[in-house]
């Protein structure tokens, strides 16, 4: 059986602007997406027209539209946790089309979802809970690795652009594990063993 695609839309306004604002959107946080994704997922901002956040799951590809979720007044930060909890709801889909069987389960789970909204609303809800809960998870592990690396990949100087807190700052990168020189460069450049 073919891969279905599934579209999630999400209203909101067809414009230019609002496709410049997703092309924006997408490449100032990709790279956030795609480690959060480990590269199991695509992130592109959706085509001109189409004003909706998007799923394709053949081609392992999330579009964002990220007017949608700025319509809300979510900021910028709210708008890439939205797309996390996308993230999740794909990786659910793509996991089960994966099973044995798992094309057929879907096409029931679709079926049963176009004819109760009901039963729609009930499995989003409970699915948007579990979502919400596996980003936050995700996320706090993810970083904590990205940190370790960080440290563990040192630098032989770290550049400190606070300045004037540079003394509370060495110490704790310090305690964090940072082994290399700091350079302060104002008032008075300088390099800090």
């Amino acid at each position: 059986m073919e891969t279905p695609v599934l579209i999630e839309q999400k209203s909101g306004s067809a414009d230019r602007a609002a496709h410049q604002e997703a092309l924006e959107f997408v490449e100032k946080y990709r790279d956030f997406f795609e480690h959060y994704a480990r590269g199991r997922v695509k992130f592109e901002p959706a085509p001109a027209g189409l004003d909706t956040f998007a799923f394709d799951l053949g081609k392992d590809t999330i579009y964002i539209n990220s007017r949608f979720y700025k319509e809300l007044e979510f900021s910028d930060e709210k708008t890439s946790f939205a797309v996390l909890h996308e993230t999740e709801h794909f990786l659910e889909k793509k996991q089960l089309l994966a099973e044995n069987g798992g094309d057929k389960v879907f096409g029931r789970y679709l079926k049963r979802i176009k004819e109760s909204e009901a039963y729609s609303h009930m499995d989003n809800c409970v699915a948007d809970v579990r979502e919400n809960s596996t980003v936050v998870e995700k996320t706090n592990k993810s970083f904590r690795d990205l940190e370790i690396k960080l440290y563990k990949d040192q630098p032989d100087y770290a550049l400190i652009f606070s300045w004037h807190i540079a003394e509370e700052l060495i110490p704790k990168l310090k305690e964090k594990g940072f082994k290399g020189k700091f350079i302060v460069p104002l008032p008075e450049p300088r390099i800090i063993e």
